[in-house]
C-alpha cells in the first residue's frame, strides 16, 4: 500500500557520501533536496 504522505530530505555537501545517502533510503525518504 502507498503512503500518501512523502518524506521529504534535504541534502547538501556534507551528505553526499553513498552510505549516509542509502541510509535515508532505508528510513523511508522518498524524496531529496540538493543544496549546493
Amino acid at each position: 500500500m502507498d503512503h500518501l504522505t512523502k518524506i521529504v530530505a534535504t541534502v547538501g555537501p556534507a551528505s553526499l557520501e553513498t552510505s549516509l545517502l542509502n541510509k535515508l533510503i532505508d528510513a523511508g525518504v522518498n524524496v531529496f533536496s540538493s543544496q549546493f
